[in-house]
């Protein structure tokens, strides 16, 4: 099984698609599956020239469930992504693990080679849905919570589940956390920019 969930045009002409699988060499895949399982997945990251065909491709994994959902692109070329993780430190992670799920952000350089990664979570379960690199070269990611304070989550939920949203510094550093919820699901999907340097946040609530 191979999903796709995010793919963007690259500034060479090219694209990169970022997504799930549980599969071992075979046909586009040149990098096996390190658990064996299905029920967990890796991080499967796949470059295109601007003709469709294949650069390179590489298999982020950690021995559990462990899955992108977003993939930017600096102004050098690298990429940034972003991430959900239950894994401890093994296979290509480094990064501590703080809770059962946390926000697992990786840069790679433009060969697809890890350059650094790091970690952010709360006690519980943290999943990113959505990553942006910030206009004062930090980035900002948000996603759904059912941590309360702790690690690096600072406020306790509001409902049985809520909004996380975190902003980081050039060197890694939690700036800032902030929750947002009621009194039962809310879901975080997306974060922008504005030009005056506030952030927009939208999702939806029940």
């Amino acid at each position: 099984e191979d999903v796709l969930i995010s793919v963007s045009q690259t500034s060479d002409g090219g694209y990169i698609l970022g997504g799930s699988s549980c599969s071992n060499i075979s046909a586009d895949k040149s990098e096996n599956n390190i658990t064996g399982w299905c029920e967990w997945k890796d991080y499967w990251i796949i470059k295109l020239n601007g003709s469709g065909n294949i650069v390179w491709d590489n298999t982020i994994t950690a021995g559990s469930i462990d899955y992108g959902t977003t993939i930017r692109e600096d102004e050098f070329g690298n990429y940034f992504l972003g991430c959900s993780s239950s894994s401890n430190i093994s296979g290509d992670k480094t990064a501590t693990k703080k809770g059962w799920m946390d926000y697992w952000v990786i840069k790679i350089n433009p060969e697809g080679e890890i350059l650094w990664q790091e970690t952010y979570g709360g006690p519980s379960d943290d999943l990113l849905e959505d990553m942006i690199l910030t206009s004062d070269g930090g980035f900002i990611c948000v996603g759904t919570s059912t941590s309360n304070a702790g690690e690096n989550k600072t406020d306790n939920g509001f409902g049985v589940q809520d909004w996380w949203v975190i902003k980081i510094d050039e060197q890694l550093n939690v700036e800032w956390d902030r929750t947002f919820g009621g009194s039962s699901f809310d879901y975080a999907k997306q974060v922008l920019e504005t030009p005056e340097g506030d952030f927009m946040l939208a999702g939806s609530s029940s």
